[in-house]
């Protein structure tokens, strides 16, 4: 029962992390006549740190690939022209790598071969 619940709150929350990590991606600064765009890092990191957490957390495949759906549904949904013509994701370098770099961290991610855990030996039973 655990395991279902778990996974249906990652699920939930992959939503709200694809929302807010849409909406801060362009945030940027100006430094000596350069844009640094700390937003779109910041965001991708987090998407990581998210996916590897619930890795770490003990999610399923299933549960994984399910929450990582979500988020990239809502940063598709929210990539979309509004109905007064806005947009959150505009036509450019930071607006591409993030859709781009989403997708690609989610699948680099969720197909990330499992390494089993060694047991350590047990001394004792050598001598």
């Amino acid at each position: 029962m655990l395991p279902i619940v778990l996974t249906i709150v990652a699920i939930v929350f992959s939503a709200v992390v694809g929302a807010v990590t849409t909406v801060i991606h362009q945030s940027h600064v100006t430094v000596a006549d350069s844009d640094l765009p700390w937003g779109l890092v910041l965001s991708l990191a987090v998407v990581v740190a998210w996916l590897i957490g619930l890795l770490l957390l003990g999610i399923s495949r299933w549960g994984l690939m399910l929450s990582g759906l979500t988020l990239l549904g809502a940063v598709y949904l929210l990539s979309q022209r509004g109905p007064g013509g806005s947009v959150l994701v505009p036509d450019s370098w930071v607006g591409n790598a993030w859709i781009v770099g989403v997708p690609l961290v989610t699948v680099v991610i969720i197909f990330w071969p499992r390494i089993p855990r060694r047991r350590p030996r047990d001394v004792s039973a050598q001598s």
